[in-house]
This record gives structure tokens, C-alpha cells and sequence, in this order.
């Protein structure tokens, strides 16, 4: 089946846009630069906590499913993503570019810094490479905050792209030394200790 205008076009189930050959369901290409797809969503209804937002769904059997929500929320001017609810805030960005993970009003230190806002009541900045190395940054409760790895690895606090500090898996540390060998702690070069 085919129908087409200079536009548009429906072709054996595909709907091309901007394109006479779709290879998806929905296809929209555009020349130049610019929108190619826009939602405008001019809800009269201003009842607090009502959204528009744009749905993705995918069925997983044949009686469920796993859906997404993108929009912009009309209260805080706010772009957030939401797993299964359109009305949870799982990552907002805010008008001024901070994220929050966890929370609908991320952290804001004025215009010279971006945040990335993880809010929990234990929240982790996870880091995870391919080689078995996971580190973390995360706070516990009310507890304290934690910098480390999780894995059997050591740590190096570095400055100027090079090492400054070593902590090894046995907690042994180094200064100005990758190796503190069997010393609680180890210092390669001159230093000053003082008692006041």
C-alpha cells in the first residue's frame, strides 16, 4: 500500500516523512539544520501537578510493559525523564543545567558551577571499568562520607597528572612514592612534622 504527497508518505506500514523510503515505522529526516520533530503540548488545564510529556513504551509480555516519560514541567520550567510514572522525577535538568538524580530540585551553587545532584538517603557516584576496577564517592546516611574502591585495588591522589599520594589495598599509604612497601606510612623526600 502506498500513499504519498510531496511531504508525506506511507509506504507497506512505514510513514516517511521528509524521505521517500522509511525504514521504520516512522521515519523523519530533514535536509538542514534545525527541529526535525517537535511536541507542543498547550494544555489549558494549570491544576497543580498535572504534565505533558512524551511516552515511550515497550511491552515485555502479554500483560506487561516497561514505560518512559520526557517532558518539561510546567511549574519549575524543569526537562525530566521518568521511569513507569509521569509523575516522578527519576533525572531532572534545571533551567540553569544542574542534574539531579533522586531529587526534582537539584543543588544550585550560582552560575560558575554545574552540579550533578545524586539525593538519597545513601546515595553513590559509581565508577565501573571494564578491567574490575569500581570506585565510588557515596554518603551513608548521616554517617559520613565515603571515597574509595569497592574492588582490590589501590588509590592514587594525583595533581598535575601526577601522583601525589597512594593508599594500597592493605591501607599502607605512600607520599611521593606508588610503592610504601610495607610501611603504615612512607615518604619519599623531605619533610616537616610539628607538634603545635
Amino acid at each position: 500500500t502506498r500513499f504519498d504527497t510531496e511531504e508525506f508518505l506511507v509506504m507497506g506500514g512505514n510513514v516517511g516523512i521528509g524521505t521517500t523510503s522509511p525504514s521504520a515505522k516512522l521515519d523523519v529526516q530533514q535536509g538542514t539544520a534545525g527541529n526535525i520533530i517537535s511536541a507542543e503540548f498547550d494544555n489549558i488545564d494549570y491544576t497543580v501537578g498535572n504534565r505533558n510529556a512524551i511516552k515511550v513504551r515497550q511491552q515485555v509480555t502479554a500483560g506487561g510493559s516497561y514505560s518512559a516519560f520526557l517532558g518539561v514541567d510546567k511549574e519549575t520550567n524543569n526537562i525530566f525523564l521518568s521511569n513507569d510514572s509521569i509523575t516522578a522525577d527519576h533525572l531532572v535538568i534545571d533551567t540553569s543545567g544542574n542534574v539531579g538524580i533522586g531529587t526534582d530540585s537539584p543543588s544550585s551553587f550560582g552560575a560558575t558551577y554545574k552540579v550533578l545532584d545524586l539525593y538519597g538517603t545513601n546515595a553513590m557516584y559509581a565508577i565501573n571499568t571494564v578491567g574490575g576496577i569500581f570506585g565510588q564517592i557515596n554518603a551513608a546516611g548521616t554517617d559520613a562520607l565515603y571515597i574509595g574502591t569497592r574492588s582490590n585495588h589501590k588509590i592514587h591522589l594525583t595533581t598535575n597528572n601526577s601522583n601525589a599520594l597512594t593508599i594500597l589495598t592493605n591501607g599502607n599509604v605512600g607520599i611521593g612514592t606508588t610503592s610504601p612497601g610495607t610501611y603504615k606510612l612512607n615518604v619519599s623526600g623531605t619533610g616537616y612534622y610539628s607538634n603545635q
